[in-house]
């Protein structure tokens, strides 16, 4: 910053890459993103969970 103080930033994440074979619509892939994002903040936060196959399944 221009003052000299500085800013924390902390976040958590949820990613997935789309596959349009095993997503078919938008409300379901990101439901699976989701599930990852709800892992990394119970996981302890200010982590990145990359969303799998389990959490394909936890969405059906």
């Amino acid at each position: 910053m221009p003052d000299g103080s500085h800013v924390t930033v902390r976040v958590s994440l949820g990613v997935a890459e789309l596959d349009h074979k095993a997503v078919s619509t938008a409300t379901e892939f990101f439901a699976i993103v989701d599930q990852a994002l709800y892992e990394a903040k119970e996981a302890g936060r200010d982590r990145t969970v990359v969303a799998t196959k389990r959490h394909e399944k936890e969405t059906e």
